[in-house]
């Protein structure tokens, strides 16, 4: 059964990552924001066995892309673009873009 959060309703202040994780009605305890990170997986199609796996800064929240060009594309909430190697997960690129991805959007 899931607990239910504890934590105090988040407030946005300006400058601080704010997700609004922590609600009235939510369940679970929750990483605070400083402390949460996300993991991007690739799996074998045909087995499901993990690939490769690489750990993101912040919680995976932006859409993926994958090129035929063997590229893993995404964005994390602290503003960073990170490019993959679709083969082996290795870090190719990653720049920030000054403002955090968010599922297509825009964390500012």
């Amino acid at each position: 059964m899931a607990r239910r959060s504890r934590e105090p309703t988040p407030t946005y202040q300006p400058g601080k990552s704010y997700l609004g994780w922590a609600t009235p009605s939510g369940y679970a305890t929750l990483d605070p924001i400083q402390q949460a990170f996300g993991w991007i997986n690739a799996f074998e199609p045909g087995n499901g066995r993990v690939m490769w796996s690489y750990r993101l800064a912040t919680p995976p929240l932006a859409g993926l892309i994958s090129t035929a060009g063997n590229l893993v594309i995404t964005g994390e909430t602290n503003g960073n673009l990170i490019v993959l190697d679709a083969k082996t997960g290795a870090l190719l690129f990653r720049d920030s873009l000054g403002a955090g991805a968010l599922d297509g959007g825009l964390i500012t």
